[in-house]
Parts: C-alpha cells; structure tokens; sequence
C-alpha cells in the first residue's frame, strides 16, 4: 500500500514538472505533497486500507483521532454501519492505540456490530473504560449479545445505550441482563420504551442514571 501511494505521488510530480513548472507555489505544494507521503503513519495506512465499508469523511475523522495522543475515539453522527463498525472493532483488537473512551452515537449500528464488539470485549487487548452507543439501531438480540460479553471487559465502568429498541422485558428477563451490570458505575438505558416498573427498579441500582 506505502510503495503504492509513493509511486502515485511521484507520478504526480512528474506532472507539476511538466505541466505547472511556471507556478512556483503550485510546483512548490506539489513537491512538499509528495514528500509528506514518504513518511506516512501507521496510523495513515490503517485508515486508508481497513476501512473498507467506511465513508471518506469517517475514515479522516479517525485518522485525524488516531493521529494525537487521545485515548478517546469520538465518531457521532457519521452514519456508520455494522461494516463499518466491524472494520474499526478489528483495528482496536490489534492494540494499535490504547483507546479508553469510545463514542459511536446516533449511528445506524445493531446486531452485527454488537457481535463484533462483544468479541472485543474479551480480548486481553480491550482497554475501553466507557461506550456510549446511544440512539442506534440495537434491539434486544443485539442488547443480549453484549449484555452477556460485558462482564468480560475487566476496566469498563461506562455504558450507555439510551434510545434504541430494548422494548419490553418481563422482570424475571431484566434480572437476568442487569446480572451482568453489577461493576459499572454508569449505565445508561433510558428512552428504549422499558416495562415502566424495570425504570424504577434500574433507578434504585444507578441513582445517576439520565
């Protein structure tokens, strides 16, 4: 992929060479262009050769988070699938970049990805401490699958899954998921039409719940 994007960058100079040789500045960012390619990032061919099912605006919103020294990946409001989701799950698997905090609100995630994500969760290499996957798409089979894998993400104390579709539960069903709660200090399942009685009952459990 490096040698790749280098031959195209050179290509692209023999062109200003030919074509904009007059124009100093053009010629000039031309060549800075091309040698900033040279000594790209890890971080760079990731994002240009992982994430396949992504959008370009995503894979430069993440680009530009793994670029710094934040162990937070922010990526609300960017339309992201289950592909998607599954390409950036993969790429946290490999331990590239201690990622702590995790944001992927208002997407369009649901079982797929959470089978994904559950799969994270159990690896030695997950570090995440908070996930807020708030108004997705993840009804109750996808809810299931990371319900019975959060136990195993050791560090995880944050989890919010406000306005998706949990729908109804019957309290012996609620018992069972809450179960898998007990060390988080924050969990967040509001606005998924819950059995009014399991609000109370999640209310007495997490007091600082919205």
């Amino acid at each position: 992929m490096i040698n790749k994007i280098r031959l195209f960058f050179r290509k692209m100079k023999s062109y200003c060479d030919a074509k904009v040789k007059k124009n100093r500045f053009i010629f000039r960012g031309c060549i800075t262009l091309g040698l900033g390619v040279l000594s790209v990032s890890p971080a760079f061919v990731f994002a240009l050769n992982s994430l396949a099912h992504c959008t370009n605006d995503t894979k430069t919103y993440l680009y530009n988070q793994l670029s710094d020294t934040s162990t937070s990946i922010r990526l609300d409001n960017m339309s992201i699938t289950d592909q998607c989701g599954s390409d950036l799950v993969n790429y946290l698997e490999q331990g590239n970049k201690p990622v702590e905090k995790l944001s992927l609100k208002n997407n369009t995630l649901g079982e797929s990805f959470a089978h994904a994500l559950a799969k994270l969760f159990k690896q030695d290499t997950c570090k995440l401490t908070a996930i807020d996957l708030s108004y997705n798409h993840f009804d109750l089979k996808a809810m299931k699958v990371l319900f019975q894998a959060i136990s195993h993400a050791k560090k995880m104390n944050s989890f919010d899954l406000e306005g998706n579709t949990l729908g109804v539960l019957t309290q012996a069903a609620f018992n069972g998921l809450m179960a898998h709660f007990i060390t988080l200090s924050h969990f967040n399942i509001a606005y998924n039409a819950i059995y009014s009685k399991l609000i109370e009952d999640l209310l007495a459990v997490f007091p600082d719940m919205q």
